[in-house]
């Protein structure tokens, strides 16, 4: 499969986020309008084998219009944000998988969370869920839930309402960084403005909220959008955090070695930017480390870009200029957290309007190869 438009499979309507669970070979899909999870066998629909990508998937209910999504591996629990239902929900990943789904048709366990909460993600080492509540462009807190004791089979914790954290106005995207136990949280307030909070994770978890009343210190990135979340990854190799600037048409690098919950020497610095190019308005971020490869997903141009993440980062910006020359097609409006499947060098894109997924081969079209690209000057 070395096409730039790679192939596709349903998802359900509005697709806005997917995640992988590495031990099921399972991609779930958060599908915004149908209120619904679709559950995609990755075994079978990757870049090497496309035979399951024609496959209706299964689909399990979760609460209204679903925005972000993540995978606790050591639970093996998927945990959805209900935007519009000021809930998360709790699937069971054992009994709704791609191998198992006698689970699929149950309602999961549910937590009641800030309002309006778009994005989450799992902190694996503590088993803490952090969850972003835009609250409509006027809310200010990151919820904090226990997954040791709210998970997809102990279901004691869900009920009792999770602890929070204080941050600016309109929390709308977050990343954890497991190595330093550090939680980046962006905000886009009412006028495009956008920050990255930086919460120390060791302070604030599941186990301990004496740090969860303070107020985390701020980084300033590009403008932003209160129609998309803001996108994060972290490279691990290069030190850096990606942070997508939708109005500005930039990446703002965050160098992780001088800000994060243990150094925030330099977190009152401007970090350094890389131009989207021939892709504007960035939406979504994924990244494959072991090719040094960020894709990036642009929505008015359905095309993802592609930046050399060993030549731009934090700390060297000579290959920055890379983003605009080489492209994957996609479907409409694509967007989200996409993912990247490095077993088997498979990029996972949710196109919001056109009720797909595309799947295309990261081994012909990254960093150092490009004979699936397309040009795209």
């Amino acid at each position: 499969m070395g096409s730039s438009r790679g192939v596709v499979v349903a998802a359900g309507l509005n697709p806005q986020a997917t995640v992988l669970d590495p031990r099921t070979h399972t991609l779930y899909v958060a599908d915004g309008v149908e209120d619904s999870v679709s559950v995609i066998d990755a075994a079978t629909c990757n870049a090497g084998i496309t035979s399951g990508c024609r496959k209706q998937p299964v689909t399990i209910s979760v609460g209204m219009f679903p925005t972000g999504i993540d995978v606790d591996v050591a639970t093996d629990t998927v945990y959805v944000a209900n935007s519009n239902g000021d809930t998360v929900s709790v699937i069971n990943g054992a009994s709704c998988n791609a191998a198992s789904r006698s689970g699929c048709s149950q309602n999961p366990a549910t937590v009641d969370v800030g309002r309006n909460p778009v994005d989450l993600r799992v902190n694996q080492t503590t088993n803490t869920v952090y969850v972003a509540n835009l609250g409509y462009g006027t809310g200010r807190t990151v919820s904090v839930i226990d997954g040791k004791t709210c998970n997809g089979r102990t279901r004691s914790g869900c009920a009792t309402p999770p602890a929070s954290v204080t941050i600016g106005t309109g929390p709308d995207g977050l990343t954890v960084d497991p190595a330093t136990d550090t939680v980046y949280v962006a905000t886009v307030a009412l006028d495009l403005s956008s920050s990255v909070w930086v919460i120390d994770g060791a302070k604030c978890n599941a186990a301990t909220t004496s740090g969860c009343h303070l107020r985390p210190p701020s980084i300033k990135v590009g403008d932003g959008s209160n129609l998309s979340n803001t996108a994060m990854v972290i490279d691990q190799a290069n030190s850096t955090i990606y942070v997508d600037n939708y109005t500005d048409n930039t990446l703002s690098m965050i160098d992780r070695a001088t800000c994060d919950a243990k150094d925030t020497t330099d977190c009152d610095q401007t970090p350094k930017t890389a131009a989207t190019g021939a892709g504007p308005n960035p939406v979504g971020l994924g990244l494959n480390p072991a090719t040094h490869t960020l894709y990036v997903a642009n929505t008015p141009t359905n095309i993802v870009s592609l930046l050399d993440t060993s030549t731009c980062n934090a700390t060297t910006t000579g290959g920055c200029g890379a983003l605009r020359s080489k492209s994957l097609h996609t479907g409409q409006q694509p967007g989200g957290e996409m993912t990247v499947d490095e077993a088997t060098d498979t990029l996972y894109v949710a196109n919001g309007t056109g009720n797909t997924v595309s799947v295309f081969n990261g081994a012909t079209c990254n960093a150092t190869f490009h004979s699936g690209c397309a040009e795209t000057n």
